[in-house]
């Protein structure tokens, strides 16, 4: 694997918001993980970006595990999640207040599917 830029990873995830078709190729998982290692590498010492970047890389790990036959609340949560990686990384007015509370919600959200998928899909 080649390394990506941060400015590529940037794009590649407002790509894959904004995409269509939901299901991800092997090709597609591959290029996801390299623009996580690029955002990685520009994460360290900002704990909400490093704990953001960690629920987005444990969901993609679990829909290459399971394959495109999973819940649909897991792709949203990975849609959810490259949004709020691609906002911590670009918008410089967000305080470390506002950081910690998107962080928040958004484990709160992680740790709901994750007892979601442990149910086996039930509510």
């Amino acid at each position: 694997m080649e390394k990506m830029s941060v400015a590529e990873a940037l794009q590649y995830l407002k790509a894959e918001i904004l995409a269509q078709d939901w299901r991800l190729s092997p090709r597609r998982i591959e290029t996801l993980t390299m623009a996580f290692e690029a955002i990685g590498r520009e994460a360290t010492g900002r704990q909400s970006l490093m704990q953001m970047l960690g629920m987005a890389r444990a969901t993609l790990e679990y829909i290459s595990r399971h394959g495109n036959t999973i819940l649909p609340g897991v792709f949203d949560f990975q849609k959810e999640s490259l949004a709020h990686l691609v906002n911590l990384l670009e918008d410089p007015d967000l305080t470390a207040a506002r950081q910690a509370e998107i962080c928040q919600r958004a484990y709160e959200r992680f740790e709901s599917l994750k007892r979601k998928l442990a149910s086996g899909g039930r509510d």
